[in-house]
């Protein structure tokens, strides 16, 4: 056991709901949202460009239509099969909840570089999600260094079954070079061991497990083959 105290990463207080269920989405919104639809492929480039880089498992938006000017978005999500299990084994599933949160990014312009999730002020949850669901997200609060925004999730008949509340999402001043990771974000650091002084001569194979694109795995295989 370690004496050192604790890290606390994150912490939050649970009541009761006494809320009362928010207004369906109406056809206004649903079916009657104007502004720009940006095709998928495109909406994870430029989250790419700005260096939020997100899996299979968590590209979970499969349409989205945003209007900058007014700060709101409109989103389907639906579980990638290769999220894991599915939505019944969840309060909310963690690929369409980080969805959502990806819904509000999509207001950013890439010249305002990358923004990330820190806190939020609630959540209510009302029914259970299913597979497929519509997120209408708005930013209530923006400046420089930090957005504010509130989510409400619904099925695809507008029936809302959770709602966020200020959700801050903080800018991680500017946009970094795609190979390395915005300022402030969490960073890959490499530090030097001394050489072994013997190797075990009966370890013969070495399993490197990683993303087909990771550059540094290639270079620990061409290293291996060539010892």
């Amino acid at each position: 056991q370690s004496d050192k105290a604790p890290v606390v990463h994150a912490d939050a207080q649970m009541y009761p709901l006494t809320t009362k269920r928010p207004r369906q989405l109406g056809s206004d919104i649903i079916r009657e949202f104007t502004g720009e639809t940006v095709p998928v492929d495109a909406l994870y480039e430029e989250l790419r460009d700005v260096s939020l880089q997100y899996g299979p498992a968590f590209q979970s938006i499969v349409k989205l239509t945003r209007n900058r000017q007014r700060g709101e978005v409109l989103a389907t999500l639906q579980r990638p099969d290769c999220a894991g299990e599915d939505t019944g084994a969840y309060i909310l599933h963690p690929s369409l909840l980080d969805g959502c949160f990806q819904s509000a990014l999509s207001l950013m312009e890439t010249r305002d570089g990358a923004y990330l999730p820190v806190a939020l002020d609630a959540i209510q949850v009302f029914d259970s999600a299913q597979e497929r669901i519509v997120c209408y997200t708005r930013i209530v609060s923006k400046d420089p260094a930090r957005i504010v925004c509130d989510f409400d999730l619904a099925d695809e008949e507008g029936n809302v079954f959770a709602a966020i509340r200020g959700l801050s999402c903080v800018a991680l001043r500017g946009k970094s070079d795609a190979g390395s990771f915005p300022k402030g974000d969490y960073q890959r650091v490499w530090n030097a061991l001394q050489p072994l002084e013997k190797v075990d001569q009966n370890v013969g194979l070495l399993g490197v497990v990683a993303n087909p694109a990771d550059l540094l795995a290639d270079a620990l295989v061409e290293v291996c083959l060539s010892m």
